[in-house]
């Protein structure tokens, strides 16, 4: 078991687990994780600038109030994290990375503004009051999440899979949802931005 305290800025970490360490005060820039599992870590406070997550795992971790900036993520995996209010926004050099798969994971409050996430996947997660505005979420999966006060406007939802989400509310108006799948009774609520009565 490896103890995230004690990596170094700069370092690379290639094929590592960190597993079941009370890490709440750590700040990491440029570090470059490869194929490493983090698993049930308490990640408050922490922060990561600069960094880069490539084919990791996080299992059950709690991301309390973390820090990302600029961080880089492809084909990242989550499951059953706390993330609570995380700013997941692109960083600088392009988009946020792909193949980002979130599952089971409690994320209220999240911040996806502009954040460009082809693929995403979402999948029986809490994104109640999330903002998603601006995003690009071609392609994406919400399977079973709950979207209850969510914020897609201006959202890029092309091919996005909806189906079995709740309490979403989109723009059917804006053009962006172009092959976009729902299911009912929850596409009912496409209509709510009409204007119209139905009986």
């Amino acid at each position: 078991m490896a103890n995230l305290s004690l990596v170094r800025d700069g370092e690379e970490c290639l094929d590592v687990a960190f597993e079941s360490a009370d890490h709440t005060v750590v700040a990491l820039t440029r570090v470059e994780f490869e194929d490493c599992v983090f698993d049930g870590l308490r990640l408050e406070q922490t922060r990561f600038a600069d960094c880069t997550f490539v084919d990791c795992v996080f299992r059950e971790c709690d991301f309390g109030v973390l820090v990302v900036d600029d961080c880089t993520w492809r084909d990242v995996r989550f499951e059953r994290c706390r993330m609570q209010g995380v700013d997941w926004r692109a960083p600088k050099a392009g988009g946020l990375g792909n193949q980002l798969r979130f599952r089971e994971c409690f994320m209220r409050y999240g911040v996806f503004m502009q954040a460009h996430l082809p693929r995403v996947e979402f999948r029986n997660c809490d994104l109640r009051e999330a903002e998603f505005s601006d995003a690009d979420l071609a392609g994406a999966a919400f399977a079973e999440s709950e979207l209850s006060g969510a914020r897609f406007q201006n959202a890029r939802l092309l091919e996005a899979d909806v189906r079995g989400a709740e309490g979403y509310d989109v723009d059917v108006t804006s053009g962006l949802l172009k092959g976009a799948r729902f299911s009912m009774p929850e596409a009912a609520r496409l209509l709510n931005g009409l204007d119209i009565v139905i009986e």
